[in-house]
């Protein structure tokens, strides 16, 4: 049974400040920092001189072709 204060299903529990006003200035406070994944990308697409979309597709496209490997019995599973 779901207590009738539950967050609603469009609110992340872990995110209990009120939205902010489109009005107010962003601060250091208000503004929230990118996730891991994101700086690391930010990080090498800076390195590199390449954008952020084309590390992600680089990543993606990784993962695929490492995937279909796995699945052939080309690469050993686990170490």
């Amino acid at each position: 049974m779901i207590a009738d204060n539950a967050a609603s299903p469009t609110t992340s529990p872990l995110c209990s400040r009120k939205p902010r006003n489109p009005s107010q200035k962003m601060t250091a406070r208000t503004r929230r920092a990118p996730d891991t994944l994101t700086r690391r990308r930010e990080r090498i697409a800076g390195i590199h001189g390449l954008s952020v979309d084309t590390v992600e597709l680089y990543e993606r496209n990784i993962i695929d072709e490492l995937a279909v490997r796995l699945v052939h019995g080309e690469l050993p599973v686990g170490s």
